[in-house]
C-alpha cells in the first residue's frame, strides 16, 4: 500500500483548484526525494496522474470559463512535472500512456 493512497482517494473528490496545490506540494516532494520513493508509491502517483490525464482530455473540451479552464491547464503542468520527476526519461514511459499524455499537452497548447 502506498503512503500516498488517501491523499489520492480525497483528491478525487476536489475541484482543479485544489488539486492545483496538492499537485505543486507533490512536484516539489519529487523533485528533493524522487530516488527515495518506493516502487509501490510510484506506481501509486503514476496511477493517479494517467487517471487525471484522461479526465482531461475529456474536461477541457467541455468547460467553457477560461478561469476554470486555467486551473485546469495549472494542474496538467504539476502532473507532467511530477512524471518527469519519477521518469528518468520520457523512453522509459508506457507507450499508451506517452501518447495519452502527449494529446494532453497538444489540447492544453
Amino acid at each position: 500500500m502506498s503512503k500516498f493512497d488517501e491523499l489520492i482517494e480525497k483528491l478525487k473528490a476536489v475541484d482543479y483548484r485544489e488539486k492545483k496545490q496538492f499537485l505543486e506540494y507533490l512536484v516539489r516532494v519529487a523533485e528533493h526525494n524522487k530516488h527515495q520513493f518506493s516502487q509501490t508509491d510510484k506506481d501509486a502517483l503514476l496511477n493517479y496522474i494517467y487517471e487525471e490525464v484522461e479526465n482531461m482530455l475529456k474536461v477541457i473540451p467541455a468547460t467553457a470559463s477560461y478561469k476554470d479552464k486555467d486551473q485546469i491547464f495549472a494542474c496538467e503542468d504539476f502532473l507532467l512535472g511530477i512524471v518527469m520527476h519519477l521518469y528518468d526519461s520520457p523512453a522509459k514511459l508506457p507507450q499508451d500512456k506517452l501518447l495519452k499524455i502527449k494529446a494532453l499537452t497538444e489540447l492544453v497548447n
